[in-house]
């Protein structure tokens, strides 16, 4: 007679599905634990460290840091008005050394001349301030809607939408006297490529366009195989490629906002295109970072949240990193944060063998501070 396995067969039978239910109940318990780690544990396993915080009012947001020899100068915006921007001089150990308050006036970034000079770039022209605080003025010989700066060996190089809303590139010497202007198409970001070229693209990142060192184009070429964003930074290695950060949404609505990156070749022609990003909307109108081999990105990286008539409601953000190298391979992200607040990352500064990046932790409508985060290598 046939021995009867029932009862050994239902017996390993559920002996496996006693292993596997404790095999996936431990996984969703770690996964769980690491979803609810603090957000000092979270910036040690994401290698991004807390170093300095500032807030005067209930919203304090660092948009820009520079620095020289003994320290940094921190650019951040604040609310409530009247007071729209502070500019503060830190120094190597984090302690503040000077602060500016300036009303009634937005500042986008800061730049520091090789002359020492700081200047402050706002759409009604430029502040002027000196290195140690004590004296500002007004260089008001612009009014624009829209204008960014950069520095491009011995010129301040100007370029946006002037007050009558053409396009334009201007440089001066830093005694901010007038080189030359140049009437040119929209660049949303330009970048001098270290030798005697300025790379610049539109808005949608379709156009790349290529000036000599006196504002004239010396070619223009739609960038082929082209993916549309809005385009936020853009930096060029010493090959002549162009990377470009932006943001791209495929499904038209602003719960599918994806941080992109593109490498273009001087001829125009995509080398590569990357999106990366939390489950839902997500920012890089920050800034792109070439260095040593490896490109960094930087925005603020969406959680989940809900899609109402294409509006993003209910979801929050985290600081955000990552470095790819040239290729395009993602080596490595950064995350600070607990999904609570709106937390972002806006800049990069390299400080010898250190990089630092500034941006803000806390929520947008009750309480934020400014801060600045040193990236752990």
């Amino acid at each position: 007679m046939a021995k009867d396995n029932t009862s050994l067969n239902k017996l390993v039978f559920e002996s496996r599905r006693a292993k596997k239910i404790l095999k996936t109940s431990f996984v969703l318990a770690f996964l769980i634990a690491w979803s609810c780690d603090s957000s000092d544990e979270r910036a040690k396993r994401g290698e991004l460290e807390v170093v300095f915080q500032y807030s005067q009012n209930y919203r304090s947001f660092a948009k820009d840091i520079i620095s020289n020899s003994d320290g940094f100068f921190l650019l951040i915006d604040e609310l409530p008005s009247p007071v729209a921007n502070t500019i503060i001089k830190i120094d190597n150990s984090f302690n503040v050394i000077w602060k500016i308050a300036v009303e009634y006036t937005f500042i986008s970034k800061i730049l520091l001349l090789p002359n020492g000079k700081l200047i402050a770039i706002t759409n009604e022209g430029l502040i002027t301030i000196q290195s140690d605080g004590s004296s500002s003025s007004w260089f008001d010989g612009l009014k624009t809607h829209q204008l960014h700066a950069l520095v491009v060996n011995e010129m301040l190089l100007l370029y946006g939408v002037d007050e009558n809303y053409k396009a334009f590139m201007s440089a001066y010497d830093f005694d901010l006297n007038l080189i030359w202007e140049q009437r040119t198409a929209f660049n949303a970001v330009l970048d001098f490529n270290g030798k005697d070229e300025l790379s610049g693209v539109n808005g949608v990142g379709d156009t790349l366009r290529t000036y000599d060192l006196d504002g004239i184009l010396k070619k223009q070429l739609a960038i082929k195989s082209a993916v549309r964003v809005a385009v936020s930074d853009l930096k060029t290695d010493p090959s002549g490629n162009v990377y470009i950060l932006g943001v791209t949404n495929y499904a038209g609505c602003c719960c599918d906002d994806q941080m992109s990156i593109s490498s273009v070749s001087p001829s125009a022609a995509v080398n590569w295109f990357r999106t990366t990003g939390g489950s839902d909307s997500n920012s890089s109108s920050s800034t792109i970072l070439v260095y040593n081999g490896d490109i960094y990105i930087t925005g603020a990286y969406g959680s989940p949240g809900t899609c109402i008539g294409g509006d993003f409601d209910g979801g929050s953000t985290d600081v955000y990193m990552a470095k790819y190298d040239i290729n395009g391979n993602k080596k490595k992200e950064y995350l600070y944060g607990d999904f609570r607040n709106n937390d972002d990352l806006t800049r990069l500064i390299i400080l010898g063998n250190q990089t630092y990046g500034v941006g803000k932790i806390g929520a947008d409508d009750t309480s934020s501070k400014a801060t600045i985060f040193r990236i752990v290598n």
